[in-house]
Parts: structure tokens; sequence; C-alpha cells
């Protein structure tokens, strides 16, 4: 089982986790006498060996709140959101099958990171029935919380991994990095590497700060040296090396 897992767990799996730090997400896991992990947690957790098998703790999970707070951006709730995919696959029976609703609760100021979650999830908007996944706000009432929270339909993996595979965002983003990806490709020619970077432009026209979504940490100023670099390319200023660096700064 990951470090900082409880061990009761082992006795008594949650079917609900709240995830994240404060007094909010510890007051909302005390209510609703549900599992808690911090952020931290969730880091890149130690598994047993294999030769020592997983305890499957979550395999009766099916509801998940993710509490923001004003010091996490978009791109942190959604690699948080990543590495939850990913412990789901170790320690639940059915892996990538296995049914999941998410409910994100953020802080109320934050109006703006819905779209932003919304892109970085795949989704033109948040239907709570179809995609698995539900918009909450700190402010709003517990009765309103578990309401939402009733009307998200559970997602499998399968679905999600689909979902993102055909978003027009990662498919301009992955030509981009299929097209310097190979190191013995140092001849590609100035026209691709335009072409590569007019259309991730093109996909993010309108949206140009979804970026730093995809981008490693610190995503924000990662995303900046991201955009002025895609600004570089159109004209065709960029060299072969300069797109190794992009490339190397994608999430």
């Amino acid at each position: 089982m990951p470090d900082h897992f409880p061990e009761a767990w082992l006795f008594d799996p949650p079917t609900i986790l709240v995830l994240g730090d404060g007094a909010y997400t510890h007051a909302l896991s005390h209510v609703l006498k549900a599992g808690h992990l911090g952020f931290n947690a969730l880091g890149v957790p130690r598994l047993l060996s294999n030769s020592s098998p997983t305890p499957l703790v979550w395999t009766d999970l099916r509801l998940v709140f993710l509490v923001g707070d004003p010091t996490r951006s978009a791109g942190d709730l959604l690699a948080t959101y990543r590495r939850l995919s990913d412990l789901v696959l170790h320690l639940t029976t059915e892996q990538e099958e296995h049914r999941l609703a998410v409910v994100f609760i953020l802080p109320r100021r934050d109006d703006a990171m819905e779209p932003s979650l919304a892109r970085g999830l795949g989704l033109s908007e948040i239907d709570p029935a179809r995609s698995g996944i539900g918009i909450a706000r700190m402010g709003d009432s517990l009765v309103d919380i578990l309401d939402l929270a009733s009307r998200v339909k559970p997602t499998d993996f399968v679905t999600v991994r689909n979902r993102l595979a055909s978003d027009d965002r990662r498919k301009a983003l992955r030509q981009l990095g299929a097209l310097m990806s190979d190191e013995a490709n140092v001849g590609i020619s100035r026209e691709s590497m335009r072409h590569a970077a007019a259309e991730v432009t093109e996909q993010f026209r309108g949206c140009e700060y979804d970026l730093d979504l995809f981008c490693r940490p610190p995503r924000h100023p990662n995303g900046n040296t991201l955009r002025q670099w895609l600004n570089r390319a159109v004209t065709g200023v960029v060299t072969p090396l300069e797109w190794k660096e992009i490339v190397a700064e994608l999430d």
C-alpha cells in the first residue's frame, strides 16, 4: 500500500474520499465519515514491490471530493486528478474499468477555473451526467454539494483515456512532441516546425493560457516560455534545438 495511507483502510476501505488540505477538507471528511488524504500523499507514492501484493483498498471507492485552494492552479488540480487516476489502476480490482465520480470543490473566487478544468479534461463543458465530473464551490451548502455528487455519473478510466486521446488540443501537442522526439531527426524542415506550431496556436486560440495545463511545474512560467516560442516558430525563427527544449517543458 502507498506510504501515508491509513492502515485502517486495510480493514475498513473507503467508499468516499476527500482529497486536499486545510480545515474545510478535514471538516468535510469528518461530516461525511469519509477517507481523507492530503495532496502530498499522492505525490509519487512508493508501492509495494512486485513480490508483495498491493492491498486493493480502493476497490469500493465510488466518490472523490477533490478540494482546491487559492494557491493551486487548474493545472495543479489536473495533475492531482491524473495521480488519482494512476492510483486507481493499482488499488482496485477493476483497474481502468473502475467507475468513479469526482467532484472538484473550488474556492468561490476561482470562477474562471471551471472552463480551464473542462478543457484540461478534454471536455467542451462539464456535464455531471455525462463526464463523471462535477464542480462545486466552498460557499455551497453541504446539501447542494451532496445533491451535485448524486448527479455525477461514475465513469471508468477507459472512457476518460479515449476522451483525452481524441481531444484536438492534445492531438496538436502530441504532433508537436512527436516531431522532435527522434534525436536523430536533425534535418526537420522549418516548414514542418512552423506547421506544428501553427496547429497548436490555432487549437489554443482564445484560451492561450490553458497551455499552462500541459506544462511541467512551474506551469505558468513554462507556459509563458512555450507561448513565446510558439509565436516565434510560426514566423520560422526557432531552431530544432529550441524545439527540443519546448518539448521538454510539456507535462
